[in-house]
């Protein structure tokens, strides 16, 4: 009788354990597929629980930041995937958004209605990266119908300045152009570039310049059939940033992860510049042109740089920061940059999490090493 109801409760007890073991799984999936994993929006004044954050990483370091066509609202990406719209000057937030993935890139139409979002980090490493590119209705502040691109991963995203398509840089050496009016792709531009990561356009949307992670950038000009008329050798192994200066010609600014900054002739690629002598571990994360003469750059070492395209001269540098005791990895980096049409202001974004606007013309007049506190108007660290 003994070893009969020492055997039944055996069995009792690998039943729960089995029982337990088909329920965790279960409870998994359905957590996973609940409206907190599946990314949206809310306005200030919604309280609705289900639309927190998805902490895919535990900090909100800021990894994107871009200003409306007006420049009446700056738009911050952090890598929990939260999205956070400001108004500028008084940083008052005017709606939180949350996107399903980490925010790296963000971009807003040439009519400030539609924002867009991408990740090119992941989509490069991970190979069940998603392949949607999501979009948000800026005035309603809804997440509207995402663009699936059938096989390939957004690596990075840009709007042209004269019309609501939007480029789309992949992982199979391609850019879509994506028509957002007729929800299609109008073109697929083949390139060199490996994953094409950040996609840029002119001033007057006619030439599109992307870089990528295998030395090349490549320029497009859409005037003669979409043709690829150039490829520009990258000053790094990895082209981290490009952007085109305001004025006559099409001189692109290059930078990656070596520590150089070229400035080149788009058509006749001919060096106009470049700026050495940044230390052998520096990257460079960003590029802005402040004028048509002086470029901003921000890298890995926590540092801003003003730099003077005709003399070749560093005409200012100012550090941020030193030490964070919370990242791992040496300093504070500097993720990225932004610049409204007024081009008063800078906007920063770095791994303390801060978001910081910058006196343009300030910078443009310091000269050596300069403190923050003299060209910086705030900062919030939003946490």
């Amino acid at each position: 009788m003994f070893h009969f109801r020492k055997s039944c409760i055996a069995r009792r007890r690998r039943s729960a354990w089995a029982g337990l073991l088909v329920a965790l799984p279960c409870l998994a999936l359905g957590v996973l597929r609940s409206p907190e994993f599946q990314g949206g929006a809310r306005a200030d004044g919604e309280t609705d629980e289900a639309h927190k954050p998805v902490a895919f990483h535990s900090r909100p370091s800021v990894e994107s930041v871009v200003f409306t066509p007006d420049g009446k609202r700056v738009i911050v990406g952090r890598q929990n995937g939260t999205i956070e719209v400001r108004s500028v000057p008084d940083g008052k937030r005017v709606a939180t958004l949350h996107a399903p993935e980490w925010t790296n890139r963000l971009a807003v139409s040439y009519d400030g209605r539609i924002l867009a979002c991408a990740n090119w980090d992941n989509a490069y490493w991970d190979n069940n990266w998603t392949e949607d590119v999501p979009l948000w209705d800026m005035c309603r502040w809804r997440p509207l119908k995402p663009i699936h691109l059938k096989g390939k991963k957004p690596c990075g995203i840009a709007f042209s300045p004269k019309e609501n398509v939007l480029a789309i840089g992949t992982d199979k050496n391609s850019v879509v152009l994506w028509d957002l009016n007729r929800q299609a792709a109008r073109k697929v531009l083949r390139g060199q570039a490996g994953c094409m990561q950040n996609p840029a356009f002119s001033s007057d949307g006619t030439t599109l310049a992307c870089g990528g992670g295998m030395r090349w950038v490549n320029v497009w000009d859409f005037g003669y059939d979409y043709r690829d008329i150039q490829l520009l050798h990258g000053n790094a192994q990895n082209v981290r940033t490009v952007a085109f200066l305001p004025g006559k010609g099409y001189r692109v600014a290059i930078g990656g992860d070596e520590p150089v900054i070229r400035v080149v002739d788009a058509f006749t690629l001919n060096d106009v510049q470049t700026f050495r002598g940044l230390g052998p571990s520096i990257s460079i994360e960003a590029l802005v042109p402040v004028t048509s003469e002086v470029i901003v750059s921000a890298g890995n070492d926590a540092t801003l740089r003003v730099w003077d395209i005709p003399s070749g001269a560093q005409l200012a540098y100012v550090p941020i920061g030193q030490l964070d005791p919370k990242r791992v990895f040496g300093s504070s980096r500097i993720n990225c940059l932004a610049l409204p049409p007024d081009g008063q202001t800078l906007v920063s974004g770095d791994d303390t999490e801060a978001v910081r606007f910058w006196d343009v013309p300030k910078l443009l007049r310091a000269r050596g090493y300069t403190k923050p506190a003299d060209c910086e108007k705030w900062r919030e660290n939003f946490n």
